[in-house]
């Protein structure tokens, strides 16, 4: 299913792919429930990512060599990350909505490690 530049499964629970190579702002629709695998990979214009508290997982390489993207709040509906942030160099700024380490692995690939990691909990 294709919907406002991205791919879902039928169902919409799964956004597969975001193929906007220019857009520089993205909002996943509620109630998409995983970021899969490489879904933003390569998106180097991406600024802004709005993700809705109905996403549980984010999987291995979505956010790789997202070169714009500066920060990202990710809500506390989200139980798993994999390494996902490789080489986005300019992401500082990660805001988990959950206490410290309740999401193993930490800092996923962010290129900041730790120090980009702002748990609110």
């Amino acid at each position: 299913m294709t919907e406002n530049d991205a791919v879902y499964t039928k169902d919409k629970k799964r956004l597969v792919v975001f193929v906007n190579n220019e857009a520089e702002e993205f909002k996943i629709p509620y109630g998409v429930e995983i970021i899969g695998a490489e879904s933003f990979s390569k998106r180097e214009k991406i600024k802004i990512l709005t993700i809705p508290d109905t996403i549980t997982a984010i999987e291995s390489n979505a956010f790789e060599r997202c070169y714009s993207l500066e920060k990202l709040e990710i809500p506390n509906s989200i139980e798993s990350i994999k390494e996902c942030f490789q080489e986005a160099s300019s992401l500082k700024e990660i805001t988990i909505d959950k206490p410290k380490g309740s999401i193993t692995g930490s800092p996923w690939g962010c290129v900041y490690g730790e120090r980009a990691i702002k748990w609110l909990r």
